[in-house]
């Protein structure tokens, strides 16, 4: 009698962590879906050329640029029209490298930042030089 009062005490302590458990991960879920609708999941890339000494050596961001031209259809581009006056150095790189293979929109920083919230991904550089950015627009294969 003992016995079966413990065992049925026992099962009864069992099932309320059970359904605890099971309200727990119900809710977790929820919460995920709830948030999935209004997080935009962004990726982002370091690219690393090498390491010594426990520095990191990145890449330019034209050696970078270059590669993703090269693995990516691009339907057009975005820079800053501040790049123009702060860094024409770079400026006219970018325009150099860019050529003809997508059209170039300028757009005032203002704007790069706000469009900039909504990348899908971001790859950082080891470039220093001002206003070095560029938003690319995938374009559709098929």
């Amino acid at each position: 009698d003992v016995a079966r009062r413990i065992t049925h005490q026992f099962d009864a302590v069992r099932e309320h962590a059970v359904g605890e458990r099971r309200r727990t991960q119900t809710n977790k879920l929820l919460r995920r879906r709830r948030l999935a609708r209004h997080v935009v999941y962004r990726t982002q890339i370091v690219v690393v050329v090498g390491y010594r000494k426990h520095m990191e050596y990145r890449a330019a961001f034209l050696d970078v640029l270059k590669a993703v031209m090269g693995e990516m259809l691009i339907a057009k581009g975005i820079i800053d029209l501040e790049q123009e006056t702060v860094s024409p150095q770079m400026r006219q790189k970018v325009v150099e490298t860019v050529g003809d293979a997508f059209p170039l929109e300028i757009l005032p920083h203002a704007q790069v930042k706000e469009l900039s919230r909504s990348v899908k991904a971001v790859i950082r550089t080891g470039e220093f030089t001002p206003y070095a950015n560029i938003i690319l627009e995938a374009d559709c294969l098929f």
